[in-house]
């Protein structure tokens, strides 16, 4: 075989693998993808008082708010909503009026990208999340909702520095 040939082939197959072991790559890092950093209530929450009005859910860094995918697990109940979801001014607090009966298990997701699903301004697709919580009795007096009775949102990315602004709270 002409050596000319046999030298292309090894700097062909030196350059995919890499120089002395060295892996070499032109595809940029991949930027970390949108995701749900607080909820109310918060994952696993029980019991939740059936009179919560609204969900609240957190996300990293401003969506687009005209793109929104909620959905339910197989077998799974799904919160009844109420009036039309939506994000907040802040564009990263996005609110579902909900109402819930009591001691139920609920299943909600929040999915990330493709057409019918949540995308950053960017248009990056976010990272899918998953809420499950289960309500609790119905209470005695039918009086409103008491102040935190839901849970107050929690941080699901402690080292997340983006303040408090936007940060989901009990209503």
């Amino acid at each position: 075989m002409n050596r000319g040939i046999l030298l292309s082939i090894a700097i062909l197959i030196a350059g995919s693998i890499g120089f002395a072991g060295a892996v070499l790559s032109t595809a940029p890092a991949a930027e970390e993808q949108a995701q749900v950093i607080a909820s109310v209530p918060v994952e696993g929450s029980e019991p939740v008082d059936p009179r919560m009005p609204e969900m609240r859910f957190t996300f990293s860094r401003s969506m687009d708010v005209s793109r929104i995918g909620l959905g339910a697990e197989n077998g799974a109940v799904f919160p009844e909503i109420g009036e039309a979801p939506h994000f907040l001014d802040d564009g990263r607090t996005f609110v579902v009026s909900v109402f819930l009966q009591p001691q139920t298990r609920y299943v909600m997701v929040l999915k990330g990208g493709g057409e019918a699903g949540f995308s950053d301004l960017a248009g990056q697709p976010a990272e899918t999340f998953r809420l499950a919580f289960e309500t609790g009795p119905e209470p005695a007096d039918a009086g409103p909702l008491p102040e935190g009775a839901a849970g107050a949102a929690v941080d699901l990315d402690p080292g997340n520095d983006a303040g408090d602004e936007g940060e989901a709270t009990s209503q």
